[in-house]
């Protein structure tokens, strides 16, 4: 009876919190920060692991430090290989969760599929962000594999702020990848969503498309209009268009990289 209790409790607790950074934006990663310490967090803040596999993108989008983050990648190898991934996820417990984002496109790295099955035969649940422009071996996984548990593809913006080339070829691709993927994934960990005020014209056009059909949702779509400074590398005030700007301080942002293990290569 008193575990009914405890869990009653924290439901409440945790209900409170959502709400909370919902409406004050303020405190909203100090909180996420804060909770992610105590010994509650498992089942609401579980552990993570971001891995970043290559040094430089070549999106360059106007709201991601690359120059700087190149510029202090110097000293790690520009692609990270399956070999050295293996010995480095030897000393992570599979009940860590990976994140395939960071600064780069996963699928700009030649080893990415055979790095996502190694996980998936250990059993590591997978999330991954992707602007689904890389390498073809890549883009194809993309629209046959199982492995994710959690996808977000993040699409080129109508004011070419990621300075993606939209062309058929990478259209075929993402409609292929977004209608399997969303068959696969659950609704609910399954996200299309642009930085900006909306989608690039054509890529408008195939998402119209795709929610006529009824493969995404409506409430699948996110249009962000926010940015984060990123601890003060991206200068926001210069980027036009957008509601809401957050700003790590760069003590913040030390404490934050100690409560994770890094993998590869790190800014």
């Amino acid at each position: 009876m008193q575990n009914i209790y405890i869990k009653i409790y924290k439901k409440t607790f945790f209900l409170f919190i959502r709400l909370l950074r919902i409406f004050t934006k303020k405190f909203d990663k100090k909180i996420s920060l804060l909770l992610s310490k105590t010994k509650w967090s498992s089942g609401y803040f579980p552990e993570t692991l971001e891995v970043t596999t290559t040094v430089g993108c070549a999106m360059m989008c106007d709201y991601c430090p690359q120059e700087a983050y190149k510029k202090n990648g110097k000293e790690y190898p520009k692609v990270l290989s399956f070999d050295t991934f293996k010995d480095a996820m030897k000393n992570v417990d599979n009940k860590v969760k990976i994140h395939w984002t960071g600064f780069s496109e996963p699928l700009h790295c030649k080893d990415f599929t055979l790095m996502a099955d190694y996980l998936n035969e250990r059993g590591f649940k997978q999330h991954i962000s992707t602007t689904m422009f890389g390498r073809d071996h890549c883009r194809e996984y993309m629209c046959e594999t199982k492995v994710f548990e959690q996808m977000v593809y993040h699409l080129p913006d109508n004011n070419n702020r990621m300075h993606l080339k939209v062309t058929d070829k990478y259209l075929d691709y993402l409609e292929k990848s977004i209608t399997f993927q969303s068959q696969i994934i659950s609704k609910k960990k399954f996200t299309v969503m642009v930085i900006g005020n909306d989608f690039q014209k054509q890529v408008r056009k195939l998402v119209d498309r795709l929610l006529n059909k009824k493969i995404i949702l409506e409430s699948q779509i996110y249009i962000r209009k926010l940015l984060v400074s990123r601890a003060g590398s991206v200068q926001v005030d210069n980027i036009e268009g957008f509601d809401q700007q957050i700003s790590f301080s760069k003590k913040n942002l030390i404490k934050i990289i100690k409560n994770y293990s890094i993998v590869g290569m790190v800014d």
